[in-house]
């Protein structure tokens, strides 16, 4: 709006300046050094075409006292007119939420919201028309203005502009959009699989047939608004909806148990509500805490409580943070040092308009329910401990031989120790069929322990991690091939960074162990390798290139599960609230054994995928 303001003013600037000659004769030039060239040379800076209709600027000929008197009564109608119709903008707005239309009255604050945030700008501007009425008043009252009125006029703007610099809007609009394109095509007449497990380079309409990438075509849409109050006193509120094909069957956000599975777009819009919560101030009985009721977010840490990213291809912040959605509170208490979080609620059922399942389906099912709590403290200057206990209950009728209560309990630290960064922590989850123990409480424990060390141009990790057979922790860690979460491991993982120049970035993170126990096929002591490189190249401030490789190997006496990819794509940059990017990946696995969401057989394919992004 202050843009369009001052485009306004500069064309009436340029438009006066073809008053015929007679009037130049009339009233005198503006000296060269007036004021005023400077004001418009200022004007002429920020954008506004400022000269005669030809476009060229002429010094010293810039323009007579009338042709400058015809120009700022325009610039003063204009700036009135707009400011007198936020009038109108409000009783409107009014009326649609009387009437309940609400989708209108939402576009309408959204529209109101930037006029009024544009007018916190005019300032300078209006500051610089005063000043211009006051020096060409004799002029201005010469055709026909009351200039004693428009000073007053500009006088109360001037004060309501200062005053919107200390007011907010009561509601934060913001959000995002994108398109997402997947297409696949097999190779030696065998689909393809991604590292999510699923199955590209497969026509569905011709029965999973081989097919290329213009049959094996899918493109989906999400369009996210995000919500918040921006009151600074009383309780503080935030909404995310979304509107979108990307959920349902095949779809791209469906959860890990869907692995095997090819994409398909053929579903209809969705939408969802990803998040809904009021959060607020309070005490009971003389302790004071913190409260969020809603839609809340719930997340602890990998190995006790978090969603895993089953979004490889697609980055987005909502299903990349981690969290699960559960209906229900969270209360916060601190105890001179030591932090308590209690948070419960309903789990299952959460779910879109079209019936899908936001929090999707982990481990050996769906929680219906969550109780849980942490306690965490500093320990000195080194760092800070976090123990918890989290409790999931399954309803409806579930037969005697399968749980349907799950507790987990852990703890986990995060230490600095000279130039070292030092994490661990302990997990074990107890399954029952009510109180019924079902002889899970013994390989159900999982340890890790890491140290990363980083310089300014590179970096380390080595950690020892060990997951037995029976942890079933509703948590998210680090995957090997397309076995997400896996259990029945005890491996060595190391990850090394390096950057020799401030465009380029080299890594490479390999895994290495075994089995524990027996389990599907696959022997006890089998060895596991993991290893994936890259290289991350800025081409220039426009676009980035990236290389990568990646490799699991489980080594199966007489026939190997192995799974690699090779990918190459570039990403680019259309400003700090755009992203684009195009990658195409080509997959050769070989499963004797389907291996986590991987299914048995062998598979030859690419993977091409491109994202738009544009947040708002």
């Amino acid at each position: 709006m202050k843009r369009t303001l001052k485009i306004s003013l500069g064309l009436v600037l340029g438009a006066a300046m073809a008053v015929p000659a007679m009037a130049q004769d009339q009233f005198p030039n503006v000296p060269a050094n007036h004021w005023a060239y400077e004001a418009l040379e200022n004007l002429k800076a920020e954008g506004i075409v400022v000269g005669y209709p030809d476009g060229q600027y002429r010094g010293p000929r810039l323009a007579t006292r009338y042709e400058m008197a015809v120009a700022i009564n325009a610039a003063y109608k204009r700036m009135m007119s707009m400011t007198d119709g936020l009038a109108e903008q409000l009783k409107a707005l009014e009326e649609m939420m009387g009437k309940g239309d609400n989708g209108d009255a939402m576009n309408s604050i959204k529209a109101l919201r930037a006029q009024v945030d544009s007018m916190k700008g005019w300032g300078d501007d209006v500051a610089t028309l005063k000043k211009l009425v006051e020096e060409f008043e004799k002029e201005l009252t010469g055709l026909g203005n009351d200039v004693d009125m428009m000073k007053e006029k500009l006088g109360g703007l001037e004060g309501r502009v200062a005053a919107l610099e200390a007011v907010k809007f009561p509601v934060s609009i913001s959000g995002d959009a994108n398109i997402v394109v997947f297409a696949g095509n097999s190779r030696d007449k065998r689909t393809g699989m991604n590292k999510e497990g699923r199955i590209v380079g497969a026509n569905d309409q011709a029965g999973g047939a081989q097919t290329g990438l213009t049959r094996d075509l899918n493109v989906y849409h999400e369009l996210a608004i995000d919500l918040k109050g921006t009151n600074t006193e009383g309780p503080k509120w935030n909404a995310t909806l979304v509107y979108g094909n990307a959920m349902g069957a095949n779809g791209i956000l469906n959860d890990l148990v869907t692995g095997g599975a090819d994409y398909r777009d053929n579903i209809n819009g969705d939408m969802y509500i990803d998040s809904f919560a009021v959060n607020f101030d309070t005490s009971l009985v003389g302790v004071d805490f913190n409260a969020e009721v809603g839609r809340i977010k719930a997340k602890i840490a990998p190995y006790i409580l978090m969603r895993a990213d089953n979004t490889l291809y697609f980055a987005n912040s909502r299903w990349d943070d981690g969290a699960y959605r559960v209906d229900g509170g969270k209360l916060t208490f601190n105890f001179g040092g030591v932090d308590l979080a209690i948070m419960g609620g309903r789990w299952s059922n959460r779910n879109s308009n079209n019936g899908v399942a936001l929090n999707g389906t982990t481990g050996f099912g769906t929680p219906d329910n969550l109780l849980g709590a942490v306690i965490g403290f500093n320990v000195g200057t080194l760092g800070r401990v976090n123990a918890a206990y989290v409790y999931h209950d399954f309803n409806g009728a579930i037969a005697a031989a399968f749980p349907n209560r799950l507790n987990v309990m852990g703890v986990d630290g995060s230490f600095k120790v000279g130039g070292f960064d030092v994490n661990a922590g302990y997990s074990k989850s107890i399954m029952t069929h009510n109180t019924k123990n079902l002889g899970m409480d013994r390989l159900n424990q999982a340890a890790f322990a890491n140290a990363t060390y980083n310089q300014e141009n590179w970096g380390a990790m080595a950690e020892y991690r060990k997951i037995q057979r029976d942890f079933a922790a509703q948590g998210s860690w680090r995957r090997i091939g397309t076995n997400w979460n896996p259990t029945n491991i005890a491996t060595f993982y190391g990850t090394v960074w390096f950057a020799p120049t401030q465009a380029m970035k080299l890594h490479a993170a390999g895994e290495f162990g075994n089995t524990i126990e027996a389990l599907g096929g696959i022997a006890k002591d089998t060895k596991i390798e993991s290893l994936n490189v890259g290289l991350d190249y800025k081409v220039n401030d426009a676009w980035t290139a990236m290389l990568g490789y990646e490799e699991a190997k489980v080594k199966i006496t007489g026939n190997n599960i192995r799974q690699r990819w090779a990918s190459i794509g570039l990403g680019y940059n259309l400003g700090t609230n755009a992203l684009l990017n195009f990658a195409y990946e080509y997959g050769s696995v070989n499963n004797p054994f389907a291996w986590g969401m991987g299914g048995a057989g062998t598979y030859r394919g690419g993977f091409l995928t491109s994202q738009l992004t544009l947040r708002f």
